[in-house]
């Protein structure tokens, strides 16, 4: 064995025999050479070197101790290390685990450990993973046993640098009038622990290059002090929303070896989320001391919802309704509070309307339709009673609910569609408590010819639809038609509030249930409601398992730099899935090309039953047979892309239904006729303009007030875009998306958006002479300042050396659009011109000479800030796309330039 592996292995034995007795602390190069009897010289050059190479840790300190390192400090594994540490954090072995590892490395670095940065959206738990770093360092003594956890907000003094210095590093007596002592700072207060910076992008380039010296040397000077230099043992972790490159300098990101970025929500696990569900109701169960009861359907909302604000927003909305069911179940006098779909805010409770593309995914985490208890540390699922007898019928579920929701406020709406979505879980939820009865028991309760005619009709109904049905279907059936009989007798109401769905996604099993209709008619002369035929046609789809790994595959194909993917996020967010896939194909890109992406994309979204391949114009339609005869998938092509035919597409994918299907009932449904497909091919005009046209009965009305507008205005190009959307919030997400590429010049039909910058035309308004003209003034002029845009460009293009123009044009005109939103006013066409050249200006010269800046006199600045400081927060971070492009600077004096302009 070589001398070097024989120090290795006499290293590992002694700290090994320190464990046993306690804690490794560490062995000296003396007591290696006394043991195997060699030179201490020649010792101490092999542990230094081991050190190099990363198999041991080196100790600062007389003597200097050396340890094994295997990852940790201690000679354990890491399972042993997480169990008090990270391993209580939710997603520790799964979307964590990456950022743990790093965190785990950094702490554990040799001497002090690695400077970090950690990077992630609002409310993902930065502050609450830096402690946790903290915690781990400090239990495994690589901090000083009084090190604090010092946490500083850089947005508190981001502007005052005097101020900075002085909170960060201290002041020296007579630095400044009123400065009577010296003062510690809290590097001092830090030392031999861990100072946290947070929103370190708020900290001005001289306020990052103030901790320099302390970063390199753990050296630093407080304020007013001159000749004496204070040293300090301080590990340093930032924290910040902002792209680093962008944000921060280049020498302050380069002194900060470790970035840690924190995954948003959108990216977890769903069984992570649920995880993160459940510890925060029983912490809310333990906070009110009260059993906390949440029904299926609220359960689903938490977990499917877009949660904008991530962890933080979740916990945040957990609360808000656990507080409303407490107000509802102590005015009811329970003892226990009751979370139901009603009490989520209504961003939240939108997400029922998508749980069909999740359901497969969470029956297998075991979340059905049963309740679920929250007391303390544990969660109890309500298993319903089996006792037929006394079974509720569905039409007293929904006039229990209706009451129910009548007294918590809500909307007439709201209420139909809390109860549409509860009757699907209803349904799924009778059936599965007749697993265990037999036809006696049902003999007992439903008339037995009742019961033989339901049989019979099954027995057609499977062979008509090749479906075998399960026994509880048919028990279920025969006790749902025995309450409604009994109910139409006493001349109560028979309500359906989904028969309008049902028989748009199941016209096969409605034409079925219209069969038992009819034998109900002739042996009881009962003439059974189509809302009730709804009802039974529902009964026929139960055995429907709807699995994401056998959906239809949707595929959006599209020229040019981002179309299709930013089309497929906007459907995929607005579903709540991750099922549609977009291919976005250079204009200069060659065919043949094209097609081996294309055909890869198609590949991997194909899972058994085929692809939709929607596509804007050109030879993808002919790629599409083309991949066919090379792979054999089967592949249904629509030069048709839109956005709502793509989310069309995708909703229709998501049931269990075939290629064929789907690709029919896109021809078919909502008023997708040859009009609509010609009218599509222009949204790829030249024209960056469109007009939303949105009802919130459906695309068909959408459709019917576009075409109307059509044949009664110039649109001179401009597309009107028709959408079926039935909330305003999921509306206003959508309008956000839309408005990254394109200015949406005006809104027709019943959802008004309330947003200052689009003009809305409610449907009467479009039948009213007067308003069409004002319609048509404003197609006018965006069609004239579009020209001015593009003739913009077309000077740049000419007559300055800037390459990417058509990137620089686009992001000028968010510039100028996001100033509009910011003081609440359009930015006239002059003043645009003006904008448009300052910037062109200043981005050429600034790419000749790195160093080039424009600068402004101090009362100057002053002015301009005076009275308008929430403007100039705003607009904070304008450039930083510019910025990244290019790899340029831009002081933030520019923003002063620009509100110069516009003010």
């Amino acid at each position: 064995m070589k001398r070097i592996d024989t120090v290795y292995e006499t290293v590992r034995e002694l700290c090994d025999k320190q464990l046993i007795n306690g804690k490794c602390t560490g062995v000296s190069a003396y007591e290696v050479a006394k043991l195997l009897n060699l030179q201490r010289t020649n010792v101490s050059a092999d542990l230094n070197r081991l050190c190099k190479e990363g198999k041991l840790i080196k100790i600062e300190g007389k003597p200097v101790l050396f340890k094994i390192n295997n990852g940790f400090e201690e000679n354990v594994n890491q399972n042993n290390l997480l169990s008090e540490e990270f391993n209580n954090l939710i997603g520790y072995d799964a979307s964590l685990k990456g950022p743990i590892l790093a965190a785990q490395a950094a702490i554990v670095y040799p001497p002090r450990g690695l400077n970090t940065l950690i990077v992630g959206e609002t409310g993902v738990g930065k502050s609450m993973f830096a402690e946790l770093m903290y915690r781990y360092a400090k239990k495994i003594g690589h901090i000083s046993p009084n090190g604090e956890f010092i946490t500083f907000n850089c947005a508190d003094y981001a502007n005052n640098p005097q101020l900075l210095i002085s909170q960060l590093f201290g002041v020296k007596k007579g630095a400044y009038t009123g400065a009577d002592r010296d003062r510690d700072g809290l590097v001092a207060k830090a030392d031999g622990g861990i100072l946290f910076l947070d929103e370190v992008h708020r900290l001005p380039p001289e306020g990052q290059e103030m901790l320099f010296t302390l970063m390199d040397k753990g050296m630093y000077k407080a304020l007013g002090e001159v000749d004496n230099t204070r040293k300090a043992n301080v590990l340093i972790i930032c924290a910040t929303t902002e792209n680093p490159e962008s944000a921060l300098l280049k020498t302050f990101v380069r002194r900060i070896p470790v970035l840690i970025k924190l995954p948003p929500l959108r990216e977890r696990t769903l069984k992570e989320r649920y995880e993160l569900l459940k510890f925060f109701l029983k912490n809310e169960a333990t906070r009110i001391g009260r059993y906390i009861i949440v029904s299926a359907n609220a359960l689903k909302s938490l977990l499917l919802y877009d949660c904008t604000n991530n962890v933080g927003g979740l916990k945040s909305d957990i609360q808000l309704a656990c507080a409303r069911a407490f107000l509802t179940s102590t005015m009811k006098g329970l003892s226990s509070v009751e979370l139901r779909s009603a009490d989520l805010p209504e961003y939240v409770r939108i997400a029922l309307r998508y749980v069909n593309g999740k359901e497969a995914q969470l029956r297998e985490m075991g979340i059905g339709e049963n309740e679920i208890i929250f007391k303390g540390n544990e969660t109890i699922e309500v298993t319903p009673s089996t006792n037929i007898e006394n079974e509720p019928s569905i039409y007293d579920m929904i006039d229990n609910k209706r009451k129910e929701l009548i007294e918590k406020g809500l909307s007439s709406e709201e209420i139909n569609f809390l109860i549409g979505v509860d009757i699907n879980s209803y349904f799924r939820r009778f059936i599965g408590r007749f697993d265990s009865i037999n036809n006696d028991e049902l003999y007992k309760i439903v008339d037995k010819q009742l019961v033989e005619t339901v049989r019979s009709f099954l027995s057609e109904a499977s062979k008509n639809l090749d479906r075998l049905f399960a026994s509880k279907t048919f028990f279920g059936l025969c006790i749902h038609l025995s309450s409604t009989m009994e109910r139409m007798k006493k001349g109560l109401p028979i309500v359906n509030y989904q028969l309008e769905e049902i028989q748009k996604s199941h016209p096969e099993e409605y034409k079925e249930a219209l069969k038992l209709k009819d034998m109900i008619k002739q042996e009881w002369d009962i003439e059974l409601p189509d809302d009730e035929v709804g009802y039974i046609a529902m009964f026929l789809t139960l055995e429907d398992t709807i699995d994401e790994n056998t959906h239809v595959g949707v595929v959006v194909a599209m020229h040019g730099s981002s179309t299709a993917s930013s089309m497929v996020d906007v459907v995929n967010k607005l579903l709540g899935v991750s099922h549609a896939k977009g291919y976005d194909m250079p204009l200069d890109q060659k065919p043949e090309e094209a097609l081996l992406r294309l055909k890869d994309l198609i590949i991997s979204a194909n899972n058994g039953k085929g692809v939709i391949l929607l596509y804007d114009m050109g030879s993808f339609g002919m790629m599409g047979d083309v991949i066919y005869e090379e792979t054999g998938i089967p592949i249904r092509s629509m030069d048709m892309v839109s956005t709502p035919i793509a989310l069309e597409a995708t909703r229709k994918a998501l049931f269990n239904t075939t290629l064929d299907e789907v690709f029919d009932a896109l021809k078919l449904s909502s008023g997708y006729d040859s009009r609509i497909q010609l009218d599509v091919r222009r949204e790829k005009s030249s024209q960056d303009s469109i007009i939303l046209s949105v009802c919130a009965t459906g695309l068909g009305s959408a459709v019917k007030l576009r075409n109307y507008v059509e044949d009664r205005i110039d649109l001179k190009g401009i597309e009107i875009l028709p959408l079926g959307v039935t909330n305003r919030e999921v509306f206003i997400n959508k309008i956000k998306d839309i408005k990254y590429n394109k200015e949406i010049i005006a809104v027709i039909g019943s959802i008004n958006p309330g947003l200052y910058d689009i003009p809305f035309f409610s449907a009467a308004d479009i039948f009213r002479k007067e308003r069409l003209s004002e319609l048509q003034y404003l197609i006018d002029s965006s069609c004239f300042k579009n020209d001015i845009y593009k003739n913009m460009e077309d000077v740049l293009e000419k007559e300055m050396s800037l390459y990417d123009v058509d990137f620089l044009m686009r992001e000028i005109k968010t510039i100028i659009i996001t100033i509009g939103e910011v003081i609440n006013r359009k930015i006239d066409d002059d003043t645009s011109v003006g904008i448009i050249l300052h910037i062109a200006c200043l981005v050429e010269k600034m790419l000749k000479d790195s160093s080039y800046h424009n600068t402004m006199k101090e009362d100057v600045k002053k002015r301009i800030i005076q009275g308008n400081e929430e403007i100039y927060e705003r607009l904070q971070g304008i450039f930083n796309s510019i910025e990244e492009h290019y790899n340029i600077k831009i002081g933030e004096d520019e923003i002063l330039y620009l509100m110069d302009i516009i003010l």
